[in-house]
C-alpha cells in the first residue's frame, strides 16, 4: 500500500514538474493553447494588429494551434515501446562491444602481446589519406576515348587535328 502511494505520490511530482517546464517554454516562446487563440479577438498576440480581418485572425489561430501541437509533441517523453526498444539496443550493443573486448584480449594472451608492441607496430596509426581523385575528362570523342588535357595529346586526338578539326570541338561540359 505504501509503495503504491509513493509512485502515485512520485508521479504528481513528475506531472507537475512536466507542466512548470511547459508554462516555463510557452514563456520563452510566447506560445498560448488553442484555446487562448480566438479568431476575431479574446486572447491575441500583442505583435498582432488589430486591424486584421477575421479570415486573417482565424488563419492564424489555425497556424498558432498547430504550432502548439508540434510543441506539445516534442514535450510529450517517449512511449514505452521506445523506450524498452531504445534499451534493448543498447543493451546489445554494449554486450557485443564487452564480447569484442574479451576475444581482442584474449587474442593478446594468446599471442603474447602487449600494447606497446602494437603501438610500435602501428596499429594505432591514423589510416593514410585517401588517393586524390582522378582529373576530370575534358575531352572525348564518339568511340567513348578520352583525355583528361594533362601530358602529350593522344593519338585520336592528334589525327582529328591533323585533319583539320578544332580540339574545341571535343572538349566536354
Amino acid at each position: 500500500m505504501q509503495a503504491e502511494l509513493a509512485a502515485a505520490q512520485r508521479r504528481a511530482e513528475r506531472a507537475e514538474a512536466e507542466a512548470a517546464l511547459v508554462r516555463q517554454l510557452l514563456a520563452e516562446l510566447r506560445v498560448g493553447p488553442p484555446e487562448l487563440v480566438v479568431a476575431g479577438g479574446g486572447a491575441r498576440p500583442t505583435a498582432q494588429p488589430r486591424t486584421r480581418t477575421k479570415h486573417r485572425a482565424k488563419s492564424r489561430a489555425i497556424s498558432r494551434a498547430k504550432n502548439w501541437t508540434k510543441i506539445r509533441a516534442r514535450l510529450r517523453p517517449p512511449s514505452p515501446r521506445k523506450t524498452a526498444a531504445i534499451a534493448v539496443t543498447t543493451k546489445t550493443a554494449n554486450n557485443e562491444r564487452a564480447a569484442a573486448i574479451r576475444w581482442i584480449q584474449a587474442q593478446m594472451a594468446d599471442y603474447g602481446l602487449t600494447l606497446e608492441e602494437l603501438e610500435a607496430a602501428g596499429c594505432f596509426d591514423p589510416p593514410p589519406p585517401p588517393p586524390p581523385p582522378p582529373p576530370p575528362v575534358c575531352y572525348r570523342n564518339a568511340q567513348g576515348m578520352s583525355w583528361d588535357g594533362q601530358g602529350e595529346m593522344p593519338d585520336w586526338l592528334q589525327r582529328a587535328v591533323n585533319a583539320g578539326q578544332s580540339v574545341e570541338f571535343y572538349r566536354v561540359g
